[in-house]
């Protein structure tokens, strides 16, 4: 299993064809197991090897943007994007988002850098806050 982190290659090419939109779309964050490839080349979320476990549903969770309106900070695109909190027992190794309104389609790839293990404890992605900007794009850009 690998894991790749960055934005997915088919979503930079989806934003050219403008078939995402950020202000009506339903993104959702997926958490995978050890046995999937992710990379910037995932085109869409696939339940082959999702995580599973209490306090994990398939599909993952939807994302709440606290302003769904793009924002530059230097030259990188922002959108603030809530915490996701999960409870629970499970791991995983690699974090998938996706528009789930545009046939589940990928958006971009996290590697946590190591096997997560949840056991009966709360579990926050993003875990990072820059200056009060959900660091999630950051974390995908720095792959």
């Amino acid at each position: 299993m690998t894991v790749e982190q960055g934005i997915c290659a088919s979503f930079l090419l989806e934003l050219h064809q403008a078939v995402h939109d950020f202000t009506t779309d339903t993104f959702k964050i997926a958490l995978f197991d050890s046995t999937v490839d992710l990379s910037p080349d995932t085109t869409a979320y696939s339940a082959t090897g999702e995580a599973s476990g209490t306090g994990y549903t398939a599909g993952g969770e939807a994302l709440v943007f606290t302003d769904s309106t793009p924002k530059l900070v230097g030259r990188l695109p922002i959108v603030n994007i809530d915490p996701v909190i999960w409870t629970g027992s499970f791991s995983f190794r690699g974090i998938l988002l996706y528009n789930s309104s545009k046939s589940d389609r990928a958006w971009m790839v996290i590697d946590p850098g190591r096997t997560v293990s949840i056991s009966a404890e709360t579990y926050t992605v993003p875990p990072n806050v820059i200056n009060g900007i959900e660091a999630i794009y950051r974390l995908a850009q720095a792959g």
